[in-house]
């Protein structure tokens, strides 16, 4: 496993999705702070979740695509590091959230694509974090939020 990233949890969403993340924070940045208009100031950048402008603090958001062997990882990280509170499934858009016992059945639904998708609730390091993974042809996409507190 590799270091910790700006996710929190060590593990998967560190290189490639901490890449990934990046690159869609660049790119949002860009379509919302275009050359004209003033740059992002540094708490923007740093991802810090606070609007300079109104103090709001905001939830941090990531988001990547992750493969079977990623997936893997991220649970296995959630469950060696984290404290997990609230799993839940879905098996189509529309139906309703089931809870999940165990991490490993859930893992399994996923790689198998016989779910739509699930989100994890989880404390880490005394910050709450919610992952929802949605299954997609190319692998399972992930966002991340560290929920304010």
């Amino acid at each position: 496993m590799s270091g910790e990233g700006t996710s929190g949890v060590p593990g998967v969403v560190t290189d490639m999705a901490q890449s990934e993340a990046e690159k869609l924070d660049r790119a949002h940045s860009a379509s919302v702070h275009p050359a004209s208009a003033h740059p992002p100031t540094p708490a923007h950048a740093a991802g810090s979740g606070t609007a300079p402008e109104s103090g709001v603090r905001l939830s941090e958001i990531k988001e990547a695509i992750l493969d079977d062997a990623q997936l893997r990882t991220l649970f296995a990280d959630i469950a060696t590091y984290g404290k997990v509170q609230e799993v839940t499934m879905k098996a189509s858009p529309r139906s309703r959230p089931e809870n999940v016992r165990r991490l490993p059945e859930l893992y399994l639904k996923l790689v198998e694509r016989r779910l739509y998708g699930a989100q994890i609730r989880y404390e880490f390091e005394s910050a709450a974090w919610l992952d929802t993974l949605v299954t997609t042809p190319a692998g399972c996409r992930l966002v991340r939020v560290r929920l304010p507190d």
